[in-house]
């Protein structure tokens, strides 16, 4: 069985439930929700795509707590990018 998670949010979307954290070189902004869950995602918005689907969207406690979780998520794609 296949199943589809190809996580997509239109800029609509975006701007009425989710709160912008920081902006990142190659058009990926991370965005905390304003669910209480506050989830972190980061959306490439040239695709609206959510890259972390695959790994995991962690909670957040606050707009700091989510900027150090983006920004420590982005050192790491910098220092281990993955090429094909």
């Amino acid at each position: 069985m296949y199943i589809n998670l190809n996580t997509t949010f239109t800029p609509e979307q975006l701007a009425n439930d989710w709160d912008v954290v920081a902006e990142y070189e190659g058009d990926l902004v991370a965005y905390r929700s304003k669910h209480p869950k506050h989830i972190l995602r980061i959306i490439d918005t040239n695709s609206g795509m959510d890259i972390l689907e695959f790994v995991g969207n962690p909670h957040t406690e606050s707009m700091e707590h989510a900027k150090e979780k983006a920004d420590a998520i982005m050192l790491g794609c910098r220092r281990n990018p993955v090429t094909n």
